[in-house]
């Protein structure tokens, strides 16, 4: 029925049951009951939808706590190629025609996969926080307190390394392993890598090369 009206699951933080019947442990019922569905143009008007059960108070179900934030529209995020596209009967015809940036498949595809990534909430010193700005830079300030490096070690002479560590390529090997590579060993390497690895930096994965070598071989042999 969902499906049948075009309506999309919003992901639900805070209590895991929104429904509660009985008071002792004996009779005590407790479901997920309480839902939240949106339809595909509320998605278009606010990429970060949320929603939050609160604690109950005076019902036997949970209050539902839904954010639209305008501000989250025009962010820009990176693209990734999700692996399930290549079974689309239309994937290479688009690819060959279009592209895969400008369809309309593809782009419903990102959204969807971009609201259930979305952290609207997080806990704080134990208090839960949803304004995106403290969010962000909390998680800012925790990933430079984890990698923060000491300058004075990395500006000592480091030289003394050399004379204890062994060198264990040769020159010859050396050679080889800088040289430009072949079509062939490109066209190897790329076929080995995992198919569903984590996308590299321009977002597509080792099953769109593998998938699509017939239309980018050519275009990859010639970027490596």
């Amino acid at each position: 029925m969902i499906e049948d009206c075009n309506l999309i699951g919003v992901r639900s933080q805070g209590a895991h049951f929104t429904w509660v019947r009985g008071c002792s442990s004996r009779t005590r019922v407790e479901r997920r009951l309480d839902r939240t569905l949106v339809s595909e143009g509320c998605t278009t008007c606010w990429l970060d939808i949320s929603c939050v059960a609160l604690p109950r108070r005076f019902s036997d179900h949970c209050p539902l706590w839904i954010q639209l934030d305008e501000s989250q529209v025009s962010t820009s995020r990176p693209f990734r190629f999700q692996s399930m596209w290549v079974d689309h009967p239309e994937f290479m015809n688009l690819v060959r025609r279009d592209g895969d940036r400008n369809s309309s498949f593809f782009h419903s595809s990102i959204k969807r996969r971009q609201r259930r990534s979305v952290l609207s909430s997080l806990s704080i010193d134990e208090v839960i926080s949803v304004d995106q700005t403290v969010i962000k830079d909390h998680i800012v300030r925790f990933y430079i307190d984890l990698f923060y490096s000491n300058s004075d070690l990395i500006d000592q002479d480091l030289s003394i390394v050399d004379g204890i560590v062994p060198s264990l390529v040769s020159q010859k090997e050396n050679s080889f392993l800088v040289a430009i590579p072949s079509a062939d060993v490109i066209h190897d390497a790329v076929f080995a890598m995992d198919a569903l690895s984590t996308p590299g930096s321009d977002g597509f994965s080792g099953r769109f090369f593998q998938r699509c070598w017939e239309i980018v071989g050519k275009d990859v042999i010639l970027t490596v």
